[in-house]
């Protein structure tokens, strides 16, 4: 039992002398604390020391974007639907230099002072009415004018 005993012993041994250099290489419970601190302490400046993102300014944003809330809300109202349509019509002019609401190539098609008449009207519309959408429904439907011609188009296309 003398062989057994002292093998043990030994594993025994050598188990705490792994621990002892374990130990030795590890910190102390307030050192630890300490260096917790500190990294917390560098993450903060770190981070706060970064400029901010800055948001995207809602005039800053391409026609694009607009072009795809048009496309997208179809449950909208008028009021939203227009002054996401001044939007992108400003946007749009702000990123190609043209009128998307003009066509002066087509015959008949409408200019770029037809465009900025109706967007001036639609403006004042809805700086006037924007905070009541029915009221602002109401005057945007009293303010539409049917064309003549294309009535009568479409009174021929449906004979």
């Amino acid at each position: 039992m003398d062989e057994t005993t002292s093998k043990v012993e030994q594993n025994y041994l050598e188990q705490i002398a792994a621990l002892k250099a374990q130990m030795e290489k590890m910190v102390e419970g307030e050192e630890y604390d300490r260096l917790v601190e500190e990294h917390k302490r560098l993450t903060d400046e770190y981070i706060n020391k970064r400029e901010p993102i800055p948001a995207v300014p809602d005039d800053l944003k391409p026609a694009s974007h607009y072009a795809d809330i048009l496309m997208k809300n179809k449950k909208t109202s008028n009021l939203d639907f227009v002054k996401t349509s001044l939007s992108y019509r400003e946007a749009y002019i702000k990123e190609y230099g043209r009128d998307p609401w003009a066509n002066e190539l087509a015959e008949g098609g409408t200019t770029v002072e037809d465009s900025a008449a109706v967007a001036e009207h639609l403006t004042a519309l809805v700086n006037e009415f924007g905070d009541n959408p029915a009221e602002f429904n109401f005057r945007f439907e009293q303010s539409l004018v049917d064309d003549p011609l294309l009535v009568a188009k479409l009174r021929n296309k449906k004979k």
